[in-house]
């Protein structure tokens, strides 16, 4: 299927999600397998797992510093299915400018005060809205282009 016009099935996506965060993954994982797995990708599960190891409690444990995990999952997914170019930049941006409007930050730590000690699967779901928001618009966009 081409990657330009794939069908978004959010709801799958958020269910994955919910089932990767019940196995343990953390936020960085939660996020990226549950895209990848509806929309796909070069990697394995384990590779991703392996990958978005690192990326757990703010990179690296650095709650107080570190972006969140789910955030950089979702911006390696964008990077990851879009490849090098200007429109991988501006999803990131969008979503990052996005994420910063929904949790007032992107650190770690803020977003866990945010939610109140409630399970971080929130902003998964957050990105993983977000990513499927992004690639509808991106879909109609390629539609409406082939159209003229």
């Amino acid at each position: 299927m081409d990657k330009d016009t794939i069908s978004i099935d959010v709801d799958t996506m958020r269910r994955n999600a919910n089932k990767y965060f019940i196995e343990g993954r953390s936020c960085a994982q939660i996020t990226l397998l549950g895209i990848c797995s509806v929309v796909g990708s070069p990697m394995t599960e384990e590779e991703i797992i392996a990958i978005t190891a690192g990326l757990t409690g703010g990179l690296g444990n650095t709650y107080d510093e570190g972006t969140c995990g789910a955030l950089t999952s979702g911006v390696m997914f964008i990077g990851m299915h879009y490849g090098k170019s200007i429109r991988t930049i501006d999803m990131s941006r969008e979503l990052y400018l996005y994420f910063k409007e929904v949790y007032g930050s992107p650190q770690c730590a803020k977003v866990i005060e945010k939610v109140r000690g409630h399970e971080c699967v929130g902003c998964c779901i957050t990105v993983i809205d977000k990513i499927a928001d992004l690639m509808e618009k991106e879909n109609s966009a390629v539609t409406e282009i082939s159209k003229a």
